[in-house]
């Protein structure tokens, strides 16, 4: 253990332990001498400030450390055996460095930039109590610190390592590292006295699921079907609500649909035994292979069953198959040989194939089931590019064809005139919602307050003034009797009418800590039953922990380890280790004040760490 004396009435000091190199740029200390001039210089300062200005601690501090002997002492603390030593400012300067050095030897700790009082006297704290602790690196932790840090840095050779932190000597490196994990052992130390037992999770768990009892109002949308019917829009709101007030949805329904008139050429299975075909057609035999890929590509689109599911390959059946399959063959292999045909009509003719044209529009809802060519893939056509064929052949009743469209109508929003009654139903619709909105609103605003209470105040009324005015506003109580603030395995399947439970047990459950038995709260709108809740929050009670589920257990352990976490980050914070170690710093920075502080203040800031 490092010699060190324990403060005694004399104010004696220990012997300076080790220090690191200050790093550069970093101001040093004044000398321990002065010259006579420059300290009658330096005295006429201080005078001239104690007329001129009011007199701060830290403006003391520092005529004491520019006049003095060197740097003042800083901060007392109590060590575990029960003594009171003395942080000097020697002490201070030396954490200051090696809080530097932690950083870039251990990859953790505070950046240059982090640096402040708190954390540096916070480091001189922990170096104090490695020295007290006569806290050792074995070379065994150096040399797994040292290969932790080379995987992290994925490099293979102890050179290169040291090359990549700057480091010259061996030697001097593993010292530094030494040094800084002594005080990593102190924070190891701390941290085992956070560790989260089984009760003090189950704890945890509890205190994150505590049951609660609250009573609802709701005010749905369909409610006010009749209230909205009444209503008639004017032109200009109409119209606005049609610009900017329509759904997603509701503009798609009102929407004329994508529409294409299209022309085809098709391979019958009928023609293929004609001598058109014949005279250019090959003959294909296809393996099992291509079969099989060939069903799997084509049973989602080109072989559904009336419910819409696919057919299997023995609905379909072998010869059907191989018959579809020669036919999509060909089809394909007269692809490229369209793009230059100028008479389409004689091309058909020659190739014994059969030219089908839907002159007319055909809207996209249609296409599935347009005569003999109707199939899912039809609906690119509407896609495609007019007057270029598609890519790939397309499978019909009998036949496979290539198609290509004549004209393409892209999807478009009619005038508000062409769909003026749908939109007004829309708009009704809108105001139904508004209006369960404005009647839970007016609810909430009409509730009796303590006398001189703001606006934001929150409403706490006794169950029998709840009451009186959910009669008067003719809405019914519902009640949720104990449910977990939190959902469980335990929690009973919610029908589509109780959907609002959960949605509401989530807006009470999470500010429950800062919620009063008694509170008002909302409303709350909840989209899925179109409907605005307000709720009033009855009473809570602890979870029973006896009735935790298995799958509860992980939960629990986390929050564990989220309490010992929060734990430890309070005990090594600077508000953590003063509490536990009776830090007493001697000088504090004056705290800024808007007003600049009174005198009281001041003296309070300066005389009371």
């Amino acid at each position: 253990m490092s010699s060190k004396a324990k403060k005694k009435p004399s104010h004696q000091h220990k012997p300076a332990r080790a220090t690191a190199p200050e790093p550069e740029g970093a101001s040093s200390q004044p000398s321990a001498k002065m010259g006579k001039r420059k300290r009658i210089l330096l005295i006429g300062v201080a005078i001239f400030c104690l007329v001129i200005f009011s007199v701060t601690g830290p403006m003391m501090s520092a005529f004491a450390s520019l006049v003095g002997a060197g740097p003042q002492d800083q901060a007392t603390m109590v060590v575990p055996d029960g003594d009171e030593v003395t942080i000097s400012g020697e002490d201070w300067l030396t954490a200051r460095n090696w809080a530097s050095v932690e950083s870039t030897v251990l990859f953790s700790g505070l950046a240059d930039r982090e640096l402040n009082e708190e954390s540096i006297l916070s480091y001189a704290v922990l170096r104090e109590l490695a020295d007290e602790l006569e806290i050792g690196i074995t070379d065994e932790r150096i040399r797994q610190q040292i290969q932790l840090q080379m995987q992290f840095m994925r490099v293979t050779t102890y050179d290169e390592y040291l090359a990549r932190l700057r480091q010259r000597s061996r030697t001097g490196y593993e010292r530094l590292l030494r040094e800084c994990l002594r005080v990593e052992v102190v924070r190891e130390l701390l941290a085992s006295s956070a560790v989260s037992t089984t009760q003090q999770a189950l704890e945890a768990w509890a205190e994150e699921n505590e049951e609660i009892r609250f009573h609802y109002l709701q005010w749905k949308g369909e409610d006010f079907v009749d209230a909205a019917a009444a209503l008639e829009p004017s032109e200009e709101e109409l119209q606005t609500f049609f610009d900017e007030g329509l759904s997603p949805q509701q503009r798609r329904d009102l929407e004329n649909e994508e529409a294409a008139s299209f022309e085809a050429l098709a391979l019958s299975a009928e023609a293929l035994e004609t001598e058109a075909v014949q005279s250019w057609a090959p003959e294909l035999e296809p393996t099992e292979d291509d079969l099989d890929g060939f069903f799997r590509i084509q049973r989602f689109t080109s072989y559904r069953q009336e419910d819409g599911s696919p057919m299997s390959r023995e609905q379909i059946g072998e010869e059907r198959l191989a018959r579809d399959y020669r036919l999509y063959q060909l089809m394909e292999s007269l692809a490229e040989e369209l793009d230059g045909v100028e008479d389409l009509q004689a091309f058909a003719d020659e190739r014994g194939l059969e030219r089908i044209l839907a002159e007319e529009m055909v809207v996209l809802s249609q296409l599935q089931d347009f005569p003999r060519l109707g199939s899912p893939r039809l609906e690119q056509v509407v896609r495609g590019t007019v007057d270029e064929w598609l890519t790939l052949p397309i499978l019909g009743e009998d036949l496979a064809y290539l198609v290509r469209p004549k004209q393409i109508q892209e999807r478009t929003l009619p005038e508000l005139a062409e769909v003026r009654d749908s939109v007004v139903d829309y708009w009704r619709e809108k105001r139904q919602a508004e209006l369960a909105e404005e009647g839970a609103e007016a609810f909430v605003d009409g509730l009796p307050r303590e006398e001189g209470a703001a606006e934001e105040d929150p409403v706490v009324l006794e169950m029998e003034a709840f009451q009186e005015q959910a009669t008067q506003a003719e809405q019914s109580l519902n009640l949720v009797d104990w449910i977990g603030r939190r959902p469980r395995p335990a929690d009973p399947k919610f029908s589509t009418d109780q959907q609002v439970i959960p949605f509401l047990r989530g807006q009470v459950g999470q500010n429950l800590g800062d919620l009063e038995d008694g509170q008002i709260l909302g409303p709350f709108q909840h989209p899925q039953s179109q409907s605005w809740l307000v709720v009033r929050l009855e009473s809570r009670r602890p979870v029973d922990k006896e009735k935790i589920w298995p799958s509860e257990l992980t939960i629990a352990q986390s929050y564990g380890r989220t309490a010992a976490s929060n734990k430890l980050r309070e005990e090594l914070s600077f508000q953590g280790l003063s509490t536990a170690y009776q830090v007493k710093p001697f000088f504090l920075t004056e705290p800024d004040g808007e007003d600049g502080g009174g005198d009281e203040e001041e003296a309070e800031a300066t005389s009371n760490p």
